[in-house]
């Protein structure tokens, strides 16, 4: 019993009281605040771990989230939202709390953007309705020169 209070002692020492020396904190804060950005793992998760691409982000305020290097547009209204992403290839499918916002076929182009995505992005910046339309298909073209 002795012992376990040696090494309770030492990791309370480098956990909380040593501090790291590039970052200058303890090692203890820091995982404290990485803890609160890792999400569990259910069963269904870690089958496809090693199978598929998926993966859980916050959005942006651009409204594009990041596969493979390529950015892909979300609705506007989930914006600051977490949304989970899963890529097999050939879609990328984008969930959130488990229900499908948006789908886009996997791309070379560095940036996708569905024309729903941009317009209500637009509408959402208090842009003049006649113009939307317009700005949304200019804005694709650019896109597509990327």
């Amino acid at each position: 019993m002795h012992l376990f209070k040696k090494i309770y002692r030492l990791n309370e020492t480098i956990n909380k009281k040593k501090v790291n020396q590039f970052l200058e904190r303890p090692p203890i804060g820091l995982f404290q605040k990485e803890k609160e950005l890792l999400t569990e793992l259910s069963e269904l998760d870690s089958e496809n771990l090693y199978t598929d691409y998926a993966r859980s982000l916050k959005v942006p305020q651009t409204g594009f989230i990041n596969y493979n290097r390529k950015y892909y547009s979300v609705d506007e209204k989930f914006i600051g939202k977490r949304v989970k992403i899963e890529g097999d290839g050939k879609k990328v499918l984008i969930f959130y709390n488990s229900l499908l916002i948006a789908q886009h076929d996997v791309s070379n182009q560095k940036v996708n953007y569905s024309k729903d995505h941009y317009s209500a992005f637009l509408r959402a910046k208090n842009i003049n309705e006649d113009l939307i339309d317009d700005y949304s298909q200019k804005a694709l073209e650019r896109f597509k020169n990327l």
